[in-house]
């Protein structure tokens, strides 16, 4: 029987991609999907979040040569549908954060998933969705 999923935020991501010592648990989360004991999840925006600030601080070349390793991790990229869209803006219409983590809660309570992220910006959602803190 698989564990419930998760959904990585870029927070959680990065912190992987640093081997940043919080980002050992996603290593360990990577890992277990590997072997299809979970499943990990994250919003096509977050990705674009990661590329972005890593473009900002390495250069686009580093940045497509990041995106090229990240595709190869167990991650399914959740695309952003319609219903998605809307999801995320009543979201981003009642709590301030912002638009881009209003697509992680979006994505976890529609598939029941754990949020995995160390970004304080998540706290005021904590009743809506699960979230496993870094």
């Amino acid at each position: 029987m698989k564990k419930k999923g998760y959904v990585l935020d870029s927070f959680a991501l990065l912190a992987y991609l640093q081997a940043e010592s919080n980002g050992l648990k996603v290593k360990e989360v990577l890992r277990e999907a590997l072997f299809a004991k979970t499943a990990v999840y994250m919003s096509v925006i977050s990705l674009g979040e990661v590329l972005y600030i890593t473009e900002r601080k390495l250069g686009k070349e580093t940045a497509t040569a990041i995106l090229h390793d990240i595709l190869r991790l167990p991650i399914h990229f959740a695309e952003t549908t319609m219903d998605r869209v809307v999801s995320a803006a009543h979201i981003k219409a009642r709590y301030a954060m912002s638009y881009a983590d209003t697509f992680v809660v979006a994505l976890a309570a529609e598939l029941k998933a754990t949020i995995i992220t160390g970004d304080p910006e998540f706290k005021q959602v904590e009743a809506m969705v699960d979230i496993s803190w870094l």
